[in-house]
């Protein structure tokens, strides 16, 4: 364990301070807070480009939690990181009888705190994978980048009314209702055309 920044290593601080690797973790922004207190992490990083970040500063890190629910995964932050490898993953990351009977600011961890440690990683860096390779949702049509065949859902407030998807966007089209003439809507960089489906 490293008491302050004097005894981490070069290239530990390095990752820690580079803007370049992304961390990733179920409350890693809380964690990276503690970290740079804890070891006084304000020296600038060996990256020409990279400056000397506070704990209100940590912004290149990508919490789990967040992560899960963008992906559609989960609707509220899981209880901890056992939790959500069993939503994300469908595994279950089970920790030893003894674990929380020792303590994690000791000096030197016993062996299984160890290895649940690398175990808690591994899930991590799983879960962030599995969920790289899902869409994301809940977010808003980006006009200027739209996918034909993009799965959608229409809302109305927070509730969804409908599900559909993007089609070819027309420049205007004939819309025709029950016992109305049919009028022409011009399609404009404000609005999309969809098709819905039951």
């Amino acid at each position: 364990m490293f008491r302050d920044g004097s005894e981490v290593p070069p290239n530990l601080r390095s990752i820690i301070l580079s803007r370049r690797c992304i961390k990733v973790g179920k409350a890693i922004g809380a964690n990276l807070s503690r970290i740079f207190r804890a070891w006084s992490l304000t020296e600038p990083s060996t990256e020409s480009d990279s400056r000397p970040e506070s704990p209100q500063q940590v912004t290149n890190f990508i919490d789990l939690d967040e992560f899960a629910q963008l992906k559609g995964r989960s609707k509220r932050p899981a209880k901890n990181l056992v939790h959500l490898t069993a939503i994300v993953l469908r595994q279950h990351l089970t920790p030893p009888p003894d674990l929380y009977r020792h303590s994690w600011s000791a000096d030197h961890l016993v062996m299984s705190q160890r290895t649940f440690a690398a175990l808690e990683a591994y899930a991590s860096w799983k879960i962030w994978k599995s969920l790289s390779s899902l869409p994301s949702v809940g977010l808003s049509l980006d006009k200027t980048n739209l996918i034909v065949g993009q799965p959608v859902s229409l809302y109305s407030g927070k509730k969804v009314v409908a599900h559909g998807s993007v089609v070819i966007q027309p420049l205007d089209l004939n819309v025709a209702c029950k016992n109305e003439e049919p009028r022409r809507l011009t399609i404009t960089h404000s609005n999309s055309c969809l098709c819905l489906g039951p």
